[in-house]
């Protein structure tokens, strides 16, 4: 098989790093609401529980996490909705976007429209996360920026030092 011309493989590269910029939007927007599971940890439980909670929630999809959320009752308005739609713009992205824009043939139509999606969805996750992390704080979590300086300490020391667990033992 011949390697694309430079114009075609620059133009996959915009797409990608849109695609790549966009999930990891959804990665985030996970993580906050891993959050609202996280200040109903009781105070006093141990690392070792707390982080077999963590490993749990790690193997949950984003659409089990909120469906696991969606009976508390400090929901507003519309922002189930909302998350719902983020759900299936994140699911259409992970399992379709990249196999319908990569059947088509290469063009600057092509790319034009895959970027323009990638836009679009962007700006609707960047607003609904905006209003995710309102709610967060109207329900007690905090800031990353409002957190003490020992437990950002604390929190940093739990950072992975190399890209899998395998080369960390």
């Amino acid at each position: 098989m011949s390697e694309a011309p430079d114009g075609e493989r620059i133009d996959q590269f915009i797409v990608f790093a849109a695609y790549g910029e966009v999930m990891l939007g959804f990665q985030l927007m996970e993580l906050s609401l891993w959050s609202l599971n996280a200040i109903n940890l009781k105070p006093a439980i141990q690392a070792q529980q707390a982080t077999a909670k963590v490993e749990k929630w790690n193997g949950t999809t984003f659409g089990d996490l909120l469906r696991g959320l969606r009976t508390q009752p400090h929901w507003p308005p519309d922002l189930l909705d909302q998350l719902d739609g983020a759900l299936d713009a994140r699911n259409y992205l992970a399992h379709h976007f990249l196999r319908e824009h990569f059947v088509l043939k290469p063009s600057l139509d092509t790319r034009d429209r895959a970027t323009a999606q990638l836009a679009e969805i962007a700006r609707r996750q960047e607003k609904l996360q905006s209003e995710l992390d309102t709610h967060l704080r109207s329900v007690g979590v905090p800031d990353v920026d409002k957190l003490d300086d020992d437990l950002l300490e604390d929190l940093d020391t739990l950072r992975p030092t190399s890209w899998s667990a395998e080369e960390d033992t």
